[in-house]
């Protein structure tokens, strides 16, 4: 039995380096704009480091759902599955997906980045929380609204450990 909770965090209380990087790339992106638009994203503008780390999710019928254009590399190695081109909602385990989902409409809901800590508590006798941090980037569509989210989600310390998760709790599909 597996346990989850997610904690929204204080967004100007991170000083994790590379979420003030992204933070600091988001920002120049937008320049005088609420959130930058789409056409203006730039790989280049964020830590290369941390791209295998990121996930790019389309906005589905005003947050309907989402649909993941960009999953990065580390999400497939520790998700033992890559979800491009596949419904946030889709994800397994579907608690797993449907705080995902939360947390993507949060910000839709705020129009700004969002910090989010999600732990995972149980499994293979663990006692002791697995953590991720996820940064939520809002994107402008062309028409103004909330198109595109861009996340980092920071589980580098402890991605042995959700990798182990995904495999046995369902990941593997």
């Amino acid at each position: 039995m597996t346990e989850n909770r997610a904690l929204e965090m204080d967004l100007e209380a991170d000083d994790n380096p590379d979420v003030l990087a992204c933070r600091k790339a988001w920002d120049e992106l937008r320049g005088s704009h609420t959130m930058p638009a789409w056409s203006d994203f730039d790989w280049f503008a964020f830590p290369t480091g941390v791209l295998p780390y990121f996930v790019v999710a389309d906005v589905i019928d005003g947050g309907a759902d989402f649909v993941y254009r960009f999953w990065g590399s580390a999400h497939t190695e520790i998700f033992h599955r890559d979800y491009t081109q596949n419904l946030v909602s889709s994800v397994r385990p579907a608690q797993i997906a449907e705080e995902m989902l939360r947390q993507y409409r949060r910000v839709l809901e705020t129009g700004a980045p969002c910090l989010f800590m999600f732990e995972l508590m149980g499994g293979r006798g663990r006692n002791i929380p697995i953590r991720e941090s996820s940064l939520r980037l809002p994107f402008a569509a062309a028409d103004g609204s909330i198109g595109y989210i861009v996340s980092l989600s920071d589980n580098r310390r402890q991605s042995k450990d959700f990798s182990e998760f995904f495999t046995a709790f369902g990941g593997i599909g």
